[in-house]
């Protein structure tokens, strides 16, 4: 589907718009809008076949960039907005300036999260599409990240825009930069475990290159009210049971910490419509935690454990 095409990706510098660049830009044209802020991370984007754009679409800086691109991929998101008017610019009223700037486009796919679930009574709930959604959680990122489906649903139906709205878990993988991710990071470094709202609160992580696995899947379904997908691994897991498998790993018993204010609850999905789509995923949690573990801590002997 995006052989050929022109891609404009946003958050092209963030964990999942890395690999999604990874998988296609050798066979699309990709312009990359990000902040580039990071030393080197303009040249790395080139690197990987994009063209780097330093575009603040919170502040509707977008007639820089053409309007003729084939197929949208809108992962630009503020992960931990300061307010309710950052996570508003950010997170639904950029939703809107960028479809209404493509508005001609094949197909808008637009990243929500998991996090915009209703919570349930019983952790274990693995959240169907159709489940209701309605959660406030860190700060003002699931409200706002609410306020980002309705802007991608009003602007697919003023527009007629074909648009998917995709529901990310917990991304993991070498990159980094997903909470996952940041935890483990911490767990090798101090031993330490946040402990959950939920005890045992679940998830269903999904490995970063697995993400690209969905793209041409999730755009097919684009359509006018938009379509709505879950992205998620195969598995349901507690947030607990993945730090006792990476203790394992790495010989050491985890230290609980006291629950910050943002205690992240369970947020497990139904992957039924994503594999019957695009069938299973390639990669279990257990994987992603090794191969996250070998990347970015090449110091610590892994356990066989197997």
């Amino acid at each position: 589907m995006l052989a050929g095409s022109k891609v404009l990706l946003t958050g092209a510098n963030g964990q999942i718009g890395r690999a999604v660049a990874r998988r296609f830009a050798g066979s699309c044209e990709i312009w990359g809008v990000s902040s580039y802020s990071a030393p080197g991370s303009r040249e790395e984007a080139e690197a990987r076949g994009v063209r780097p754009l330093a575009i603040d679409i919170a502040a509707d800086g977008l007639q820089r960039l053409p309007t003729d691109f084939d197929y949208v991929l809108h992962f630009g998101e503020a992960c931990e907005p300061r307010s309710v008017a950052e996570g508003l610019d950010w997170n639904c009223h950029a939703v809107a300036r960028v479809a209404k700037h493509c508005s001609a486009a094949k197909a808008f796919l637009h990243l929500s999260s998991a996090w915009v679930y209703k919570p349930a009574p019983d952790p274990r709930q693995a959240f169907a599409e159709a489940a209701d959604i309605g959660r406030n959680f860190a700060g003002q990122y699931a409200a706002s990240k609410i306020t980002g489906e309705a802007a991608a649903r009003a602007g697919s139906l003023i527009l007629g825009l074909p648009t998917v709205i995709c529901r990310a878990n917990l991304i993991i993988g070498p990159a980094g930069g997903g909470a996952l991710d940041r935890a483990i990071d911490n767990f090798v470094a101090t031993g330490e475990v946040q402990t959950t709202a939920e005890t045992p609160a679940y998830c269903s992580p999904l490995y970063e290159e697995d993400v690209a696995d969905l793209i041409e899947p999730s755009l097919a379904l684009a359509a006018s009210p938009p379509a709505i997908i879950n992205w998620s691994g195969d598995e349901t897991v507690a947030w607990n049971e993945i730090f006792r498998h990476v203790g394992r790993l790495v010989d050491r018993e985890p230290i609980e910490s006291g629950p910050p204010q943002s205690a992240r609850p369970s947020c497990a999905q139904d992957p039924a419509l994503r594999r019957s789509l695009a069938g299973a995923a390639r990669t279990s949690w257990q994987q992603a935690v090794a191969t996250v573990l070998q990347a970015r801590h090449p110091g610590v002997a892994l356990r066989d454990i197997a």
